[in-house]
């Protein structure tokens, strides 16, 4: 970014870092992101002559950027002392303003997580914001036979007129216990004599976490070789 400035013909413009006195500057320019003021000075080469006054030109240079940061806690939400469905993922959010100019209309999206709060109306050049955003995510059947949850937030603003955004994740790793069990209990209690026939019920029960598939029941005793699931 340069300064520059319009003065009478047969003049030059001379520039300085003070209104008074100060410094010739040679390339009044900008290149890093923040704002400066340089003086300008009409002068006649051929009198060598200055104006009495010199006029101030500002320049600023804006970094406009918005960064989020997400993190996720397990809550045993029934409160029975293990992780299962229907417990949640509880989530915080931190909005971070990286740049030099204030982010306006700051909103938050996660569509696998039911999210609170917000928007921010202004979030000021070089703050934090980590509490008007949190989010849930009710733990499912799927979500275990998966072994893990993951989901995206992300969030936007305005910065002189410029949309901002900005995403990160967050991965929840969910221990898989697959287990059954299985009871035999015959209908009858007794028998009296040869070629009486027993009948048995079987209950499987899946015991563990995830889905079980190709669940297959034996019993020589009495011929049964089938799969249930």
């Amino acid at each position: 970014l340069v300064a520059s400035a319009t003065v009478d013909s047969g003049l030059e413009v001379r520039w300085f870092d003070q209104e008074v006195g100060g410094t010739l500057i040679l390339n009044p320019v900008l290149n890093t992101p923040g704002s400066v003021t340089y003086f300008a000075e009409s002068f006649n080469p051929v009198t060598g002559c200055a104006g009495v006054l010199r006029t101030p030109v500002n320049l600023s240079l804006f970094n406009c950027s918005i960064a989020i940061e997400k993190s996720g806690s397990i809550l045993d939400f029934d409160g029975n002392g293990s992780i299962n469905v229907g417990d949640k993922i509880i989530y915080t959010f931190a909005i971070s303003n990286l740049g030099n100019t204030p982010i306006t209309n700051i909103s938050l999206s996660d569509p696998k997580a039911n999210v609170s709060g917000g928007p921010i109306s202004s979030l000021s050049a070089g703050s934090t914001d980590n509490t008007s955003f949190t989010a849930e995510h009710v733990l499912t059947q799927a979500d275990f036979d998966f072994g893990s949850f993951t989901n995206i937030a992300v969030v936007s603003g305005t910065a002189l007129g410029t949309i901002l955004t900005a995403s990160d994740s967050d991965l929840q790793t969910l221990l898989q216990s697959p287990a059954l069990s299985i009871t035999k209990t015959a209908t009858e209690s007794s028998f009296a004599a040869v070629g009486d026939v027993l009948n048995y019920t079987i209950v499987v029960t899946n015991t563990g976490n995830v889905t079980l598939s190709n669940v297959a029941v034996s019993d020589p005793l009495t011929g049964l070789n089938t799969t249930i699931a």
